[in-house]
């Protein structure tokens, strides 16, 4: 076995337990943090400015849709006007 694999095997055995020790001590965090209900952001400012983001969000959302109506209506005129001169 040359050195390489060794040291790889070395750090598997010492890095994964750390890393799921990790992953659970994170895991159970969270359960706390959900059963408390404690939120995430207790900032006022975050708060602020993620309704401010959600607001323009729900603003823009709306101009596209009216837009993507607009040209729903362009293509289906078009269409029409085009099977109405082939008919001619």
């Amino acid at each position: 076995m040359n050195s390489f694999s060794l040291t790889l095997l070395v750090l598997g055995v010492v890095l994964l337990p750390l890393l799921a020790l990790a992953v659970l001590v994170l895991l159970i965090l969270g359960l706390l943090r959900i059963f408390t209900g404690q939120p995430i952001r207790t900032s006022p400012a975050l708060e602020a400015q993620e309704a401010a983001l959600m607001q323009e969000l729900h603003r823009n959302l709306a101009r596209l849709e009216e837009r993507l109506e607009n040209i729903e209506t362009l293509v289906l005129e078009r269409e029409g006007h085009q099977s109405s001169s082939l008919r001619e």
